[in-house]
Formats: structure tokens, sequence, C-alpha cells
């Protein structure tokens, strides 16, 4: 995160000396409002204390004023954001109330999960995965759901959960509860707001810069709304150009929402489907993401976090 906020600083120092913006300024997104907090602050702190960036920009009350009344339209909580982006129309199918995140579907799965002899050694952590990360993330725009064949005719990369596993979250979980639920209780998720931007046809390609935070979780129908965001997506570039999109994605693979995981592979072929092929559809350009692994830690020693990881590996040994 904070290597994402020095690179952004740049794009948004920038974008705050021009004096004729033609374009909206640079877009930061994250999943969560209180790593959002921490961002607007560092990088603002980043703007005003930095020489180099002072010279260029000529930090003062103006710029600053400048900054504050843009801070909300480039800085944004991903669900939120997405929220501004669909019609009047629209809004009454996602009440914010009603936003189905993990912790409400646990407690909701856990309330039915002992009325159902199959589904007793099914977690909710992994039947969330399932139904967010391929059922509804993979959804297509005709409302067709990723479905158990589908999944067995899936690339064997990109699978983290087994056919068994993925056909008994289908059956028993989804087509047997969840989606009546969701139907019948009017609730929705990122994924159903994310399709309704996608099968909307509306003109979202606004962004000169798209950064995301968090991205470890995202789906394939969230890459491709995100690549839709950039204004390049919408414009033919020449090869050599290409590799100066500015996307960049920041993610922990200890933060993962995916209970079997993370592995970068699987990752990488997504953000390769929904991003580098659809921004180089000729592949003439050699188009690579430019992946780089932060092996330091600078927060705590190593003698610290092997301590931590011992106590978090005796948890789940006694809590299952």
């Amino acid at each position: 995160s904070t290597i994402l906020h020095y690179l952004f600083a740049n794009y948004l120092a920038f974008y705050l000396s021009q004096s004729d913006r033609q374009v909206n300024p640079p877009l930061y997104l994250t999943y969560s409002q209180k790593l959002l907090d921490v961002s607007k602050t560092n990088i603002k702190s980043i703007l005003r204390l930095n020489s180099s960036r002072l010279q260029r920009l000529s930090w003062n009350d103006h710029a600053e004023k400048g900054f504050d009344e843009i801070r909300d339209i480039c800085f944004g909580e991903f669900h939120v954001f997405l929220r501004k982006l669909i019609s009047e129309e629209q809004a009454s199918n996602f009440v914010p109330d009603n936003r189905m995140d993990f912790p409400r579907f646990r407690r909701e799965y856990l309330e039915i999960r002992w009325r159902k002899r199959e589904l007793t050694r099914l977690d909710p952590e992994t039947a969330w995965h399932v139904i967010r990360g391929y059922i509804k993330g993979m959804s297509d725009s005709g409302g067709g759901y990723f479905d158990p064949v589908d999944y067995k005719q899936f690339d064997s990369k990109r699978k983290t959960v087994t056919q068994e596993t993925f056909d008994l979250v289908f059956e028993h979980v989804w087509e047997g509860w969840y989606k009546e639920f969701c139907r019948e209780g009017r609730y929705w998720d990122n994924q159903d707001l994310t399709r309704a931007i996608l099968d909307s046809g509306q003109e979202i390609s606004k962004y000169p810069v798209v950064f995301c935070d968090e991205a470890q979780d995202f789906t394939p129908n969230e890459l491709e709304l995100i690549l839709r965001l950039s204004l390049f997506s919408n414009r033919k570039l020449q090869p050599f150009q290409l590799k100066q999109v500015p996307f960049a994605f920041a993610g922990d693979p200890f933060q993962t929402l995916n209970p079997t995981g993370f592995d970068w592979e699987k990752m990488k072929s997504t953000f390769h489907e929904k991003i580098v092929q659809e921004l180089d559809r000729t592949d003439k350009s050699g188009l690579e993401f430019n992946y780089q692994e932060l092996r330091f830690n600078y927060r705590s020693s190593k003698d610290i976090a092997g301590v931590c990881n011992l106590i978090q590996l005796v948890r789940g040994l006694i809590f299952n």
C-alpha cells in the first residue's frame, strides 16, 4: 500500500499541476474504508512534504484546496464508488442496508447449515468463495451463472476447489437456498453491482490512471469492470504505447478471502485474460504485468513475525 501511495502521488501531483484539466483525476480504489482513509492521509502528506513534488507542484493553500476538492472524486471504496456509477433507476436495487458481505453471509449460512446434512462439513468461507469467485463472479451478460458444467470445462490451473465441492455449493447452497434468499430479501453484493454496470452499456471509461489496493481477491467480472474504467480501454493504441497504460494493483496473499490460499499463477492468468488480452488484442506488444514481490517486512522483525505465525498455527489447530 505504501508503494502505491508514492506512485499514485506522482500522477496526482502531475494532474494538480495542470492548469487546463481536460480529464478526470487519477482513480484510487480499495475494498476497505479504513484503508482508504489512511491512503488519503498518506498521499496528501507525500504531496506536501516531498521536496521534488513541492518544487513542481508549488504546494500552497491553493494546491491544498485543489487536492481537497478532488479527493472524493479520485479516492473510492470499491462498492461505494460502483454505486455512484449506476443510474437512478437501478439504485433501488442496491439499497446500502441490503448489501451482503461475508460477515452477514456467514451468520445466515450457519443458521441454515444445521438443517442440511449435506453441508455439515462445508465451511462458510468455502461456500462464499465459490459463489463470489465463480458462480456470480464469472456470470455472463445474458444472466447466466457459472455452473458445474462450466467449472468442469474450466482451466484446471485456475481451479481452487474440487469439482465435488463446487457441485455441492452450487446445488445445496446456491440453488438450494442462497439465490432465492437474496431475491426475497432484496440482498445484493459486489458481484451483482459489477454485473449491473457491465450490462448497462453506459460509458465509464473516464479515468486516465487506475490504482487498486487489496487486489488479491478481485473476481474476473470485477477486473473487467476495472479495465473499462480506464480512459485507454476505449482507445486504439499502438503496441509500444500499451506498456505505458497506468494500471497498478497491490495485494497481500495472506489476507485473501480464498480459504484454499492465494496462488499468484491463478491470479496472473485472470489478470492476463481480463486486462492484458483486452488491451493488446493483436498480441504484438508482448505486454506483461510488471510483477514485483515485496520480500522485506519493515513493520516487524523476523522473530516477532515468527511468534505471531506460530500463535496463528496453534489457534488453527485448536479451533479447526
